[in-house]
C-alpha cells in the first residue's frame, strides 16, 4: 500500500476511517503516531500496539492455535474498551480491533490514554480469569422492604429513579445477604453455576431450557404437489445471561452485563389456519413475560451487584459478584 501521510489518508468520511488506517499499517511510519481526526477537532486517532500483551496470552498455545487466540483476544478487548472507557465515547468515535495486534482509537485524549492506560494493566498483570457467582431470588414485597431496601439504600452507586434499582455491597454484605435470603422457605432461591471467564472475553450463564415451536410453514406447489414444512424457531425459558469481564487500570473488575430473565407461557398458543384447501396447519404464537437488563458494573474486590426488578406482588433479586483469579 503506497501511504502519504496520516492526515491526508485521514481526509475522508468517517465511515471509511477505520478501513483506511487498517491500511495503513502496512507503512510502518505511521504506527503508533497520533493524528487529529479531521472530522472533529477535539478527538485524535491512534494506533495502540497489543502485541506485547498477546504474546504472553497465547505462548502457551499450539502455534496453529495461536492467531486465532489472538484474534479473538483483541476484538474482545475492543468490545469491553468501549464499554467501559470513560469519558463514555460519543457518536464518530470509536474503538476497533485492527490486523493481528493493533488497537485503533478514535478519541479524545483522555479517553486515549484510558485504553492506554487499560492496555497497560493488561500487560504488566499476570494472566487471570473471572470467576462469575449469580444468584437470583424471588421474593414477596415484605420480604424485599426488611430484607434488600435498606442494603440498596446504603449501598454505594445506587442508580435512583429506574428500573431496576441497582447498588453495590462492600465486603461480607453480599454473602450476609445470599446466607440470610437462602434460609427463608418462602423466597425462591436459584443458584445459577459458577463460571470461570477469559478475561475481556464473553462468557455465558443459562439456567432453564430452549423451547421449540412451530414459527411458520414453506410452501411450495400446488395441488398434489402440494407441501407445507414447518419452520421452526425457539424462545428461551429460564435465566440467560452474558457477560464480558475484565481487570480495569483503577483495579476495579468491570462486568457488560447482558441479563435476560424470561417466563414462556405453556403450553405455548395455537393458532390453526388453512393454507390450501384441506390443508390445515396448526402455527403455535409463543408469549413470555420477564426482563432485559443491560449494564456496565464496576465492582471492587469483594463487592456484590444487588439489583431488584420489582414484578406485580413480588420482587426478583440478583446478587453478582466478579473475582479475579489468577
Amino acid at each position: 500500500v503506497a501511504c502519504a501521510s496520516m492526515r491526508e489518508l485521514l481526509a475522508t468520511s468517517t465511515s471509511q476511517v477505520l478501513t483506511v488506517v487498517l491500511a495503513a499499517l502496512c507503512c510502518a511510519s505511521l504506527v503508533a503516531q497520533k493524528m487529529p481526526d479531521p472530522h472533529d477537532n477535539r478527538r485524535v486517532v491512534q494506533l495502540h500496539d497489543a502485541s506485547a500483551w498477546l504474546d504472553v496470552l497465547t505462548e502457551r498455545l499450539q502455534p496453529g492455535k495461536r492467531d486465532a487466540a489472538k484474534t479473538e483476544a483483541l476484538a474482545g478487548f475492543a468490545a469491553f474498551a468501549r464499554s467501559f472507557v470513560e469519558p463514555p465515547l460519543e457518536p464518530g468515535a470509536d474503538i476497533a480491533a485492527m490486523a493481528q495486534h493493533y488497537v485503533v482509537v478514535i478519541a479524545e485524549p483522555q479517553q486515549q490514554a484510558w485504553v492506554g492506560r487499560l492496555l497497560a494493566q493488561q500487560v504488566n498483570t499476570e494472566l487471570y480469569e473471572v470467576e462469575l457467582q449469580l444468584r437470583k431470588f424471588v421474593m414477596s414485597t415484605a420480604r424485599f422492604n426488611a430484607l434488600v431496601a435498606p442494603l440498596l439504600e446504603k449501598s454505594t452507586a445506587l442508580a435512583t429513579g429506574a428500573a431496576p434499582a441497582h447498588g453495590i455491597l462492600l465486603g461480607q454484605q453480599g454473602t450476609l445477604l445470599t446466607q440470610a435470603l437462602c434460609k427463608l422457605e418462602d423466597i425462591q432461591c436459584v443458584k445459577a453455576p459458577s463460571v470461570q471467564a477469559r478475561a475481556m472475553v464473553t462468557a455465558k450463564i443459562k439456567v432453564g431450557r430452549e423451547l421449540w415451536y412451530v414459527k411458520d410453514f414453506h410452501v411450495q406447489g400446488r395441488g398434489a404437489d402440494f407441501t407445507a414444512t414447518p419452520i421452526y424457531s425457539s424462545m428461551f425459558d429460564g435465566l440467560n445471561v452474558e457477560a464480558s469481564c475484565g481487570r480495569l487500570a483503577d483495579g476495579r473488575v468491570g462486568v457488560g452485563l447482558n441479563l435476560k430473565c424470561f417466563k414462556v407461557q405453556q403450553p405455548i398458543p395455537e393458532f390453526k389456519t388453512t393454507l390450501a384447501v384441506g390443508h390445515k396447519v396448526t402455527i403455535q404464537l409463543p408469549n413470555a413475560s420477564g426482563i432485559h437488563w443491560r449494564h456496565n458494573l464496576k465492582l471492587p474486590k469483594g463487592g456484590t451487584s444487588l439489583c431488584s426488578f420489582a414484578r406485580g406482588d413480588e420482587h426478583l433479586v440478583f446478587l453478582l459478584s466478579a473475582d479475579a483469579l489468577p
